[in-house]
């Protein structure tokens, strides 16, 4: 069973790991991509303001560039730069060229609606202040209203090398809307993905576990079934002698009795023990069948209290019970919490209470706490304690606990050991309803 889930494991990491990598890969391609793309629009920026500025070199021979004054939108000479730009704008497809002075203010602008601004807005990015220094520039991908754009910035010298004008070209950059349209759907898809195989993995890993489950219970049925056949055959050929025994002994006891032989009392007691070691084996190797019925809880501790002895029923402390029911099989439960109950009161000293806490944290379940007052059970000792025929009592079986165990679990219960704060052991049982 464990090397089949360990192998389940093992191929559901892998196909996880498959679709990380895929998801991985194909994330990295695209940013692969948009570096192209960056780099390709880039180039091109770069190549149309070389162009441009050997323009402006040669029509600043004809119409100087310096004489051209924010706000003049009238004069032959702007009307004579605006045509050039727009041509160029027009054939290399770029979405504005802006000639701008050293202050920053819009000298010509292709479109002509950028000219109404006084001042242009790239003014105030580093890569203007860099193209004042003569550096020719191209920015990161900036959005406006929500377009992405890429601009070069590149300073325009007159014939005796001063600057007169910063030239801006500015083009779209839409592929990296789509770029990053299909990043986002890309995220999206590997979490959808990721999260499909996680649910799946945990679906399939339930019904496995259920699957190993049950076929632990069978096995354990069977061999219940054997170890209850084996204990009534064994525990029919261990009373037979033993009746002979306790008989012989009584007719000894009536022959030589004297009154101060410890002899005659030492048998009967062993027999009796034998006799207890056979009914806890033969309980223990038993599958009793359910009796489901509604507990109510007034008369489980009622019922339990009777079960004990005078001294122990003056000591037992019972916390205030909760208004639940629930259905399970009330004798069988009864058992269970005696058994805790009577081994909290022989842990402890004589006059010490036993705390039994009974709550209902949740919905349809029931939750029993019993704390001794005792020394406590040992580290070394606390992961046997369920274990068949293991005691540290010289008169025990070892069968008390065990039972006690298989007894929650057939209620589909669980009992814990745990150490509480001052002193002693405590037990916590927890019952569902088994409507």
């Amino acid at each position: 069973m464990t090397r089949r889930s360990g192998t389940y494991a093992l191929v559901f990491w892998l196909a996880f790991a498959l679709v990380l990598f895929l998801n991985l890969a194909v994330w990295i391609y695209l940013k692969q991509v948009e570096s192209r793309f960056h780099g390709a629009l880039e180039a091109h920026l770069y190549d149309v303001e070389q162009v441009l500025n050997r323009l402006m070199t040669e029509l600043n021979d004809d119409v100087d560039l310096g004489t051209l004054l924010p706000g003049d939108n009238a004069s032959l000479k702007f009307y004579y730069y605006q045509q050039q730009l727009e041509n160029i704008r027009q054939k290399s497809s770029l979405q504005s060229i802006v000639l701008l002075s050293p202050q920053g203010e819009v000298l010509v602008s292709s479109p002509p609606s950028l000219g109404k601004l006084k001042t242009s807005a790239t003014a105030l990015h580093s890569e203007f202040k860099k193209a004042l220094s003569g550096a020719t520039i191209v920015s990161k991908i900036r959005r406006y209203a929500g377009e992405p754009f890429m601009s070069a910035y590149a300073p325009v010298k007159n014939i005796d090398g001063f600057l007169t004008a910063v030239l801006v070209i500015e083009a779209k950059a839409g592929f990296f809307s789509v770029l990053s349209s299909l990043k986002n759907r890309l995220l999206l898809f590997s979490l959808i993905n990721l999260t499909l195989i996680v649910l799946t993995a945990l679906f399939l890993f339930r019904m496995i576990q259920r699957s190993m489950h049950y076929q632990s219970e069978l096995k354990d049925q069977e061999h219940l079934v054997q170890l209850g056949t084996m204990a009534a055959s064994v525990a029919h050929e261990l009373r037979n002698p033993l009746g002979i025994i306790q008989g012989t002994n009584d007719v000894i006891k009536k022959k030589y009795y004297a009154g101060d032989d410890e002899i005659f009392s030492y048998i009967p007691n062993e027999i009796n023990r034998l006799n207890r070691l056979i009914d806890a084996f033969l309980t223990f190797s038993r599958t009793p069948q359910l009796t489901i019925e509604t507990i109510d809880l007034k008369d489980l501790t009622k019922h339990l209290l009777q079960s004990l002895s005078q001294k122990n029923r003056k000591y037992l402390i019972l916390s205030q019970l909760p208004n639940t029911k629930i259905k399970s099989d009330r004798h069988l439960l009864e058992q269970a919490l005696l058994n805790v109950v009577l081994n909290a009161f022989q842990a402890g000293r004589d006059g010490q209470p036993v705390l039994l806490n009974i709550t209902a944290p949740r919905k349809n379940r029931l939750h029993f706490e019993i704390i001794d007052n005792g020394p406590g059970i040992p580290e070394e000792v606390q992961s046997k304690i369920f274990t068949p025929f293991f005691t540290t009592k010289e008169q025990g079986t070892g069968l008390g606990l065990a039972i006690t165990k298989r007894i929650i679990e057939q209620l589909h219960g669980t009992i814990l050991l745990f150490t509480p704060e001052e002193k002693g052991a405590g037990f916590i049982i927890e019952i569902p309803d088994l409507s």
